[in-house]
């Protein structure tokens, strides 16, 4: 009997341990969430490109179950299903009529008719039930009557290092990398500049929303990033081994109301003008963009 509940116990304690591993993941996408749904697509999705590469997936949508967040007044909302997608191998393929699927969502409407994906790349997944229980147990988790998170203008601040890579040498303008962004995602379609400029007062202007998050994190740099003209607050932090950057911007009036965040590494060269700089995703499957000093 014996030889039976021990290999019983460690599947249940792997699994245990695998849970709770995930969960990190799984809070993160929930706190850029509004609305969390499982359901299917119920029309055909109709792609329209703003940007070379960046399709906008417009549809209806059945919902069956809400795993976070106040139901809609109707079981059918409109959503923005919006992908990075360079060729038809990106192409997710949930993104069709009748497929079930979860979806994190940030109303776009002030009647909360609209709705649109929070992540290119996570906003939509594969329904699996016990990824299904795990949201809805995480998000009945963060329930109202909680303590009101500290006021993190108080609690988080920037912790310099002077042998952190990139934040030593992230500052300035950067332009893509052609060739290497070639070889690294298959494609190099311009993809604008980017810059970092250094301001330490951010940190402490991050919402007590992002309290959970954030709070045990090492703030190495803080400042603003601007791509595409448009300013965004940044901070520089550590997530799964990796340097990552959490920015934010305006929702629903509130000017650092959403977050996004990706994995970031840079190569020092022995002149700074020869620095590299890569962005990649959330994940460790998403190739990186190259970028070069301007």
């Amino acid at each position: 009997m014996k030889r039976i509940v021990f290999p019983l116990a460690c599947l249940l304690l792997y699994a245990t341990v695998a849970a709770d591993s995930s969960d990190d993941t799984l809070s993160f996408f929930l706190s850029k969430s509004e609305l969390v749904v499982v359901g299917k697509i119920a029309s055909a999705p109709e792609g329209v490109y703003s940007e070379a590469g960046v399709p906008n997936y417009i549809c209806t949508f059945e919902i069956s179950e809400v795993l976070k967040g106040q139901p809609p007044r109707t079981t059918t909302i409109d959503v923005n299903i919006v992908r990075f997608e360079a060729g038809d191998e990106d192409k997710n393929p949930l993104v069709k009529p009748d497929a079930k699927c979860i979806l994190f969502l940030k109303s776009v409407s002030q009647d909360r008719r609209a709705w649109e994906t929070v992540d290119m790349w996570f906003g939509v997944q594969r329904y699996y039930p016990w990824m299904a229980r795990s949201l809805k147990r995480l998000a009945d988790s963060e329930t109202t009557d909680e303590p009101v998170a500290p006021d993190m203008s108080f609690a988080l601040k920037v912790t310099k290092d002077k042998e952190n890579v990139v934040a030593g040498r992230l500052a300035g303008k950067w332009k893509m990398h052609l060739s290497l962004t070639q070889r690294l995602t298959g494609s190099a379609n311009p993809a604008g500049s980017v810059s970092f400029a250094i301001d330490d007062s951010i940190a402490g202007k991050i919402p007590a929303m992002y309290a959970e998050f954030f709070m045990d994190k090492t703030i190495y740099m803080a400042g603003t990033m601007n791509y595409r003209g448009k300013d965004y607050p940044f901070i520089l932090i550590e997530h799964k081994g990796n340097p990552h950057i959490a920015y934010f911007r305006e929702r629903n009036g509130v000017p650092m109301g959403d977050a996004e965040s990706f994995n970031v590494m840079l190569t020092v060269a022995k002149d700074t003008k020869n620095d590299l700089l890569f962005i990649g995703g959330d994940f460790n499957n998403q190739p990186f963009t190259a970028f070069e000093r301007e």
